[in-house]
């Protein structure tokens, strides 16, 4: 363990008890979360309260992808790669990211993705990127969807504080895909129209596994 990971579960362990008094944070199917081994997390993205609040629902240290601008803050910034964090542009996953990403899922660590590449506050998931189907490709991980609600209104946009709104981390069971017909041979975009319809598959999928728990969010929020 580094001690980077130490440092992770001292925080995660302040965070956790602070979110479930104050957030009255609640995680359905933690059981789904593997025990070791590199796995890639997609989720939805409504808030920046989502990277504390999911880090404490999957119990192990995971590595964010985080915009490059966050990393330019002297504070924010060295706590986000002193808990594993790394840069990507916004609006798409780069090369480099990809290549950082495809290392630490190959060494074992634990991935969050966010496949709809932006905060996205509209209420319905957006299409998806193709990172997560590139790194699947990649690396043959499996993909664990996760579903946060209720951060958006506990930390909304310009929001000064964080408000004592109920938040619920809804996490699937692992989905695993089968490996592409031929390797990746670049990452320029110059990859054959077999490699992008796996690219496709595989994130269309993901994104229905997100979608199915967001229903169940809007199913169990109705019987509150």
């Amino acid at each position: 363990m580094t001690a980077g990971d130490r440092f992770y579960g001292i925080l995660r362990v302040i965070i956790g008890w602070w979110a479930g008094w104050y957030l009255r944070l609640e995680v359905v199917g933690r059981e789904h979360v593997p025990r070791d081994g590199g796995f890639l997390v997609a989720g939805n993205h409504i808030s920046y309260l989502d990277i504390p609040m999911l880090a404490c629902a999957l119990g192990r240290p995971a590595d964010f992808m985080g915009k490059r601008e966050l990393f330019h803050h002297p504070v924010i910034g060295w706590i986000y790669r002193w808990l594993g964090g790394f840069p990507i542009r916004r609006g798409g996953v780069t090369k480099e990211a990809l290549h950082e990403a495809t290392r630490r899922l190959q060494s074992g660590r634990v991935v969050v993705i966010y496949p709809e590449g932006q905060i996205n506050r509209t209420g319905k998931l957006l299409p998806p990127k193709p990172g997560v189907g590139v790194l699947v490709a990649r690396t043959g991980v499996p993909v664990l969807p996760a579903y946060v609600t209720g951060t958006d209104e506990a930390m909304p946009k310009n929001a000064r504080w964080i408000r004592p709104k109920r938040v619920t981390v809804r996490i699937g069971p692992p989905l695993r895909f089968s490996p592409p017909a031929s390797a990746i041979q670049d990452d320029a975009g110059e990859n054959g129209e077999q490699e992008k319809a796996y690219y496709t598959h595989v994130s269309r999928n993901v994104m229905d596994a997100i979608e199915r728990l967001r229903q169940q969010s809007q199913v169990a929020g109705k019987t509150r």
